[in-house]
């Protein structure tokens, strides 16, 4: 699954907040001390959501609420791109998070912004930014990169998801599935759904269904997708590289 890549004269962090966890990159140290504190915002507000409507976090379907006053912001952008998408909300919650930071800090003085929270990713940046991929089981394994245009918006929202990789439930077979699009939000819900489709024995049927289920959305600029040794593309992606380095160090760098 992809993740940002250290970039010199640009400060990173790491955090830890609730069950978020990852990177922020940015050129301006106080903006990283402000997104953190109002990921503590946004990730409190849900939570106090999500106690009070335990179903939301466990539902598998789209959800769908009358009185949006009643709905934190963050809450509402995983019910807007999942309902697109038929999954439930908490398909989009960590992309959900990190498009809330970005809107509630970013301004005139970010020129450079990345956020990374789960594998999930926003690029904001004036400058050419490298993500590494990590595809698993896939024979491409750690040594892919996508190396994101500057203020290239169609595709800053990246995500993926994987039926071989981590904790998270998926219904398909692809050892990685990730999603270019406008936001992460988008990505987070599209990159569940689409992998979701992968369900063929085969690998490359299963290639097949991921490319063609993407095509069915106008929100997804770009797809990538893995299984084994097969690979596919379609829509527009950002170049691709090849990472050099041990599994190990590049795990290193890109966290």
């Amino acid at each position: 699954m992809p993740r940002c890549r250290h970039v010199t004269e640009i400060y990173k962090r790491k955090y830890s907040v609730g069950e978020s966890k990852g990177l922020i990159c940015c050129d301006d140290l106080a903006s990283i001390d402000a997104a953190i504190e109002q990921l503590r915002v946004a990730r409190g507000q849900l939570d106090a959501f999500i106690r009070k409507f335990p179903e939301f976090k466990v539902t598998f379907e789209p959800w769908s609420w009358e009185n949006k006053a009643q709905v934190p912001p963050v809450a509402q952008r995983m019910i807007e791109a999942t309902t697109e998408f038929g999954v439930g909300p908490m398909a989009a919650v960590a992309g959900a998070l990190i498009d809330e930071v970005y809107e509630r800090i970013h301004g005139e003085w970010i020129s450079n912004f990345v956020m990374e929270n789960g594998g999930e990713i926003l690029v904001r940046a004036a400058r050419p930014m490298t993500i590494g991929l990590y595809a698993g089981k896939s024979s491409l394994g750690s040594k892919a990169g996508f190396v994101i245009p500057p203020d290239d918006v169609a595709i800053s929202g990246i995500a993926s998801s994987s039926a071989t990789i981590g904790h998270a439930i998926s219904f398909g077979n692809a050892d990685v599935v990730t999603i270019f699009c406008k936001n992460a939000t988008i990505a987070d819900a599209a990159a569940t759904a689409i992998c979701n489709m992968t369900q063929a024995v085969d690998e490359t049927a299963s290639i097949h269904q991921a490319l063609e289920g993407a095509k069915q959305y106008k929100s997804i600029t770009g797809v990538f997708a893995a299984r084994g040794k097969q690979v596919g593309m379609a829509g527009r992606l950002p170049k691709m590289i090849k990472l050099t380095g041990n599994e190990q160090d590049l795990l290193d760098f890109v966290v």
